[in-house]
């Protein structure tokens, strides 16, 4: 009788062991699959002074965004999301200052969640595209918005985080009117 206790208790044991094992290679491997390396901070070196990845771009209506548009004269992408209130603070800040500029493009660029067609345009001051997939804000190591970013010829010149203080406001606007 003292024996089948004991071996019932080492198998539990073992069987315990075991559990425990699995659960650990289980989560190391979720978490070995699923981790990133860490975001590309919006003015980081890395981003500065190369090509934009190419992108797929589309219109809340669907039409695809010709890449070209983004390789050619000055534009500044607007990553936000939409139902983002730091993004329509920093629409509405953009709203009041891109006017001054005829000669430099901007374009919101939504990575994250769907938009309303209909309710989410009237928010924002310029055309809003899809980023599909999201691969461009992936590419670019991006996981937060609001972000600006700034294109001369489709090359990364500069790059702003969003919901900006009125002195990063103020700073943004002396460089737009500044851009030559």
């Amino acid at each position: 009788m003292e024996n089948d206790k004991s071996t019932r208790l080492k198998w539990k044991l073992i069987g315990l062991l075991v559990s425990g094992l699995c659960c650990v290679v289980l989560v190391s491997g979720y978490v070995i699959r699923h981790r990133r390396e860490p975001p590309v901070a919006a003015n980081s070196a890395p981003l500065m002074n190369r090509p934009l990845p190419p992108a797929n771009l589309v219109y809340l209506g669907g039409a695809k965004l010709d890449d070209q548009a983004l390789r050619n004269g000055k534009v500044v992408l607007v990553f936000l999301a939409p139902n983002c209130p730091p993004c329509e603070a920093e629409a509405q800040f953009l709203k009041s200052i891109i006017d001054k500029r005829k000669d430099v493009t901007f374009y919101g660029v939504v990575s994250f969640g769907t938009l309303d067609a209909g309710r989410t345009q009237d928010k924002f001051p310029f055309k809003l595209l899809l980023d599909q997939e999201p691969r461009l804000a992936g590419t670019l190591g991006l996981y937060r918005v609001p972000i600006k970013v700034f294109l001369e010829d489709g090359i990364i010149k500069k790059s702003w985080k969003g919901a900006a203080s009125n002195e990063e406001r103020v700073a943004f606007a002396k460089w737009l009117e500044d851009l030559h």
